[in-house]
């Protein structure tokens, strides 16, 4: 997973919006989806962005294993 930054423009200002992404891999080649918007990170310094990712990510798969166990009882 890695975060991915995006612009855009409205009315001549700039928004940045953080995106955190997952790559894939599929029979037609690498992808990525798109697992959540995080906003703009723009009071996080950008050395704690990979660990926000990272806990992201830990915290996604706790949930997912839970909804997984949720669904065979």
């Amino acid at each position: 997973m890695y975060i991915r930054k995006t612009t855009k423009t409205n009315k001549g200002k700039s928004y940045d919006n953080y995106l955190l992404v997952e790559s894939l891999s599929t029979p037609k080649g690498p992808r990525q989806k798109i697992v959540c918007s995080l906003g703009s990170l723009a009071p996080a310094a950008r050395e704690h962005w990979l660990d926000l990712a990272h806990r992201m990510q830990a915290s996604l798969a706790r949930t997912l294993r839970a909804f997984r166990a949720a669904a065979r009882s």
